[in-house]
C-alpha cells in the first residue's frame, strides 16, 4: 500500500516537470517585439474655430440673485444705468402692539386694562445690504483683507505684541493696539474695560464700482403697477418673465414719493442702540447700549406718514389679511439713484433687503399688583415690524453702447464680448457649415486625446486706454443648444475660497496677465468635450457659447432677446450680473497678431506602427 502511494506521487511529479519544460520560453520576447515596433508619439493639432458675435437686445431681469443700482461709465462700452423695482411682502393679519385691533375695540366693562394702543410710527427705513467679503483663512478673527498674514494664525495685524487670535479670544481689538483708548497699549493694559464687541466690526465691502466717495440722490417711490408672479398669457400656469427694458418709472406707474435726498455711502457696520433708558436700572443707561448690529447697507429713511396710513392704520383690515390682498393694496417700490457727483454702480443683496418700521404704542402696566388698579399706569413702549422683499424683483437696466462693429468685422480680426446688455459669442468647432468631414477624419485616426483648450488672447492694443477694473475677470463656455455648461465644467471640482470667482480653475476662463502685468489671455479646457466628440459617432458637434461671467458657480440661464433670432433665447444669469467686457483677438487676426490666432488646441498621442 505504501509502495503504490509512493509510485503514484513519482508519476505526478514527473508529469509536472514535463509540462513546465514544454512551455514556450520565448513569451517575453514576443511581447517586447510587439511594443518595440510601435512608438507613443505625442503631438499637437490645431483645429479651426469659427466665431460670430450676437448682440443681447434685452433679457429677463426678474428674480435675479443680485440687484444693480446706479450709473457706470466704461471707457469703451459707455454708460450703464440701473434701477430696482420690487414687491413688498407682509405676514398675514399682523398685530401691532400687544393686542389686535379687534380686541382693542371690544367694549366690555370686564376689560378695564384693555386700552387703545394708539400705535404711531417713529421711523421707517429701507435697508439694502451690501455684499461683504468676510473670509478669514487662518481663523484668527481678522478678515484676510485686513490681516497682515492671512495664512498665519500667529500674525499681529496691529503690531501691539499680541497675536490676532489671542486678542480675539480676549475680546480686545486685533486691529487696534489700544482697544479701550486709554493711552495704554493692550500688551501693557490690565484693564480693557471697553471691550472689542462695543466697537464696530470691520467689513470689507465689495461689488461697488466707481467712486465710493461720490454723493448722489437716492429716490424711492411707490409703485402703482401690479406685478403678477404668474403669466396671464399662459392661463397663470407658469411664472411670468419681466424684461430689463420694462421701465415702470418712465411709463408713469409712480405713486407717492417715499424718499428724495442726497447721501453718501456709509460702509461701516450699522449699530442700533436701545431707544430708551430703563428707569428701574439707575446704574446703567440702556439708551447707550447696542441693541442690534447689522452688516453695512444702504439705510434709507422713508416717509412715516405713508406707512402710518398704509400699514399701522390698517391693522385688522382685509388689505393686510394676506399677501394677495396686500400686493394689490401696496404694489411695491421703485428705487433710483440720480445726479451722482461721479460714477457709482452698486451690486446689492436685495434678496435680504427689508423695510423696518419702528413704532411706539401705549401700554398698560399693572405695576405688579394684579388685584389693585389704583397704582396702574400707561406708558409708551416701542416695537418694530418688518416688511420683506420676497416677491417679484426686477432690474431695469440701460446701456448706451451701440456695437455697430459686430456686423462689420464678422468677428474675424477681433471679438467684442460684453456682459449685461452686450454680446455673446457663438463658436463652431472644426467646420463652419456644420459639415462632419473633419470630425469623421479625426475619429478614424483613433487618437488618444490628452488635452484640448480654447485660448482667447486679449487684444492689448484695443484695451490700452481701459482702467484695470474695466476688463472682465472671467469668461464662461457652455453648450448653446442645451443651455448647459460643457462636460469639463461638471467634472472640475476644484475650489478656491480665498478669491472671488476662482472655483473650477481647471475648467478655466480666468483672465491671465503677462510679465508686464497686462491682461493677456483667457484659457478654457474642453478636453472631456472633445474626447466625447471624437470617440462617439453619436455625439453631435453642437455650437458653443461664450459669455462674461460674474460667478462661475452659477450656471442658471434667463430668457433673452438676441439679434438674429425671432424667438427668445437663453443667456447665462451670471452674464446679466456683469456689466464689464473684453476685446479678444479673433480667428483671422492682423499679421502682427498671427501667433495669437483663435484656434482649438488638441494635444494627443498617436500610436504609429513602425
Amino acid at each position: 500500500m505504501t509502495l503504490s502511494r509512493y509510485f503514484l506521487k513519482s508519476i505526478c511529479f514527473s508529469m509536472l516537470i514535463f509540462i513546465f519544460l514544454s512551455c514556450d520560453p520565448q513569451y517575453n520576447s514576443i511581447g517586447y517585439e510587439l511594443l518595440s515596433n510601435n512608438e507613443l508619439d505625442s503631438k499637437k493639432f490645431l483645429a479651426p474655430v469659427y466665431v460670430s458675435e450676437e448682440k443681447i437686445i434685452d433679457f429677463q431681469s426678474n428674480d435675479l440673485p443680485i440687484q444693480q443700482l446706479g450709473k457706470l461709465n466704461h471707457t469703451f462700452f459707455g454708460e450703464t444705468t440701473a434701477q430696482i423695482v420690487s414687491q413688498v411682502s407682509i405676514s398675514s393679519n399682523p398685530i401691532f402692539g400687544l393686542n389686535s385691533q379687534l380686541r382693542e375695540d371690544l367694549e366690555s366693562s370686564n376689560e378695564i386694562r384693555l386700552i387703545q394702543e394708539n400705535e404711531k410710527i417713529e421711523s421707517v427705513f429701507l435697508e439694502i445690504p451690501f455684499f461683504s467679503n468676510n473670509n478669514d483663512s487662518d481663523n484668527d478673527g481678522v478678515e484676510d483683507f485686513f490681516d497682515t498674514d492671512p495664512q498665519n494664525i500667529e500674525s499681529d495685524s496691529d503690531s501691539d505684541g499680541i497675536a490676532d487670535y489671542i486678542e480675539t479670544q480676549n475680546l480686545t481689538n486685533p486691529l487696534n493696539p489700544d482697544t479701550d483708548g486709554d493711552g495704554i497699549d493692550d500688551l501693557e493694559d490690565s484693564d480693557n474695560s471697553v471691550l472689542y464687541p462695543s466697537e464696530n466690526s470691520v467689513y470689507r465691502v465689495d461689488s461697488i464700482f466707481g467712486n465710493r466717495s461720490a454723493s448722489f440722490d437716492i429716490k424711492v417711490f411707490e409703485l402703482k403697477y401690479f406685478l403678477n408672479s404668474l403669466d396671464p398669457n399662459n392661463n397663470f400656469e407658469s411664472k411670468i418673465s419681466y424684461f430689463s427694458s420694462q421701465d415702470f418709472y418712465q411709463n408713469g406707474f409712480v405713486g407717492e414719493s417715499l424718499h428724495d435726498a442726497r447721501i453718501n455711502l456709509n460702509l461701516d457696520e450699522v449699530r442700533l442702540n436701545y431707544r430708551q433708558d430703563d428707569t428701574l436700572t439707575t446704574d446703567v443707561d440702556e439708551s447707550e447700549i447696542i441693541q442690534n448690529r447689522f452688516s453695512p447697507r444702504l439705510r434709507i429713511p422713508l416717509d412715516t406718514s405713508f406707512f402710518q396710513k398704509k400699514i399701522l392704520d390698517n391693522e385688522g383690515t382685509n388689505e393686510l389679511a394676506n399677501q394677495i390682498n396686500f400686493s394689490e393694496f401696496l404694489r411695491g417700490i421703485i428705487v433710483k439713484m440720480e445726479n451722482s457727483s461721479d460714477y457709482l454702480y452698486l451690486m446689492l443683496d436685495f434678496n435680504n433687503a427689508l423695510i423696518r418700521i419702528n413704532y411706539s404704542f401705549d401700554r398698560y402696566n399693572t405695576n405688579a399688583t394684579e388685584d389693585d388698579i389704583s397704582d396702574d399706569f400707561i406708558f409708551k413702549d416701542y416695537s418694530s415690524f418688518i416688511l420683506n422683499t420676497n416677491g417679484v424683483k426686477i432690474n431695469n437696466i440701460n446701456n448706451s453702447f451701440k456695437n455697430n462693429t459686430i456686423s462689420e468685422n464678422d468677428s474675424e480680426s477681433k471679438i467684442i464680448l460684453k456682459g449685461g446688455l452686450g454680446s455673446r459669442l457663438r463658436l463652431k468647432l472644426f467646420d463652419k457649415e456644420n459639415s462632419s468631414s473633419m470630425i469623421d477624419s479625426l475619429r478614424a485616426k483613433q487618437w488618444l486625446i490628452n488635452e484640448a483648450n480654447l485660448v482667447f488672447y486679449v487684444d492689448q492694443k484695443a484695451i490700452e486706454n481701459w482702467d484695470n477694473n474695466e476688463i472682465a475677470d472671467r469668461i464662461f463656455l457652455y453648450n448653446l443648444e442645451g443651455s448647459l455648461p460643457i462636460t469639463d465644467y461638471f467634472s472640475d471640482i476644484s475650489l478656491n475660497s480665498n478669491s472671488v470667482n476662482r472655483n473650477k480653475s481647471v475648467y478655466g476662463g480666468i483672465l491671465e496677465y503677462d510679465e508686464n502685468n497686462n491682461p493677456f489671455r483667457y484659457k478654457i479646457s474642453l478636453t472631456d468635450h472633445i474626447k466625447e466628440l471624437l470617440i462617439s459617432n453619436d455625439v453631435k458637434n453642437v455650437d458653443l457659447g461664450v459669455s462674461i461671467t460674474s460667478n462661475v458657480q452659477d450656471f442658471s440661464f434667463k430668457k433673452a432677446i438676441i439679434s438674429g433670432f425671432t424667438e427668445e433665447q437663453y443667456y447665462p444669469t451670471s452674464s446679466i450680473l456683469n456689466p464689464f467686457g473684453t476685446i479678444l483677438i479673433g480667428p483671422n487676426p492682423s499679421k502682427e497678431s498671427s501667433d495669437k490666432k483663435l484656434e482649438l488646441e488638441i494635444f494627443y498621442t498617436d500610436f504609429t506602427i513602425k
